[in-house]
């Protein structure tokens, strides 16, 4: 499943509280990033949880609090853990989409014997 979100330069107030785990390891993790990185991971944050709540069939109400994922640049986009499937680090694949300046997007997919293919676009 795909999820999109256009990027903004600047967050209003703080979010994390609304979508990070309840451990406060992502909110944690996200403070700790210099402030003009904040926004780009925040957004990286939120489209991967919101791919996996909708590959999953499930609504936010499902709680984004429940599982993390990984969102700092240079690491492999994942699922971290879950509260509802201890598996879910083998069982899903994260990717990003990249190529559009200004939105942060992810696919999300249940691994069906292999590893997700990608394929590039160019949208200038």
């Amino acid at each position: 499943f795909f999820s999109s979100r256009r990027r903004h330069t600047r967050l209003q107030g703080d979010w994390s509280s609304d979508v990070c785990s309840s451990d406060l390891r992502e909110a944690e993790r996200l403070q700790a990033l210099p402030a003009e990185r904040r926004a780009e991971a925040f957004f990286a944050c939120w489209t991967r949880k919101e791919g996996y709540i909708k590959a999953r069939g499930d609504g936010i109400y499902c709680g984004l609090d429940r599982f993390e994922v990984e969102f700092v640049s240079g690491e492999a986009p994942s699922i971290l853990w879950s509260a509802d499937d201890p598996h879910a680090p083998s069982r899903w694949d994260v990717s990003n989409v990249d190529g559009v300046r200004g939105w942060s997007a992810a696919v999300v997919a249940e691994r069906a014997g292999g590893a997700m293919r990608r394929f590039k676009f160019n949208f200038d």
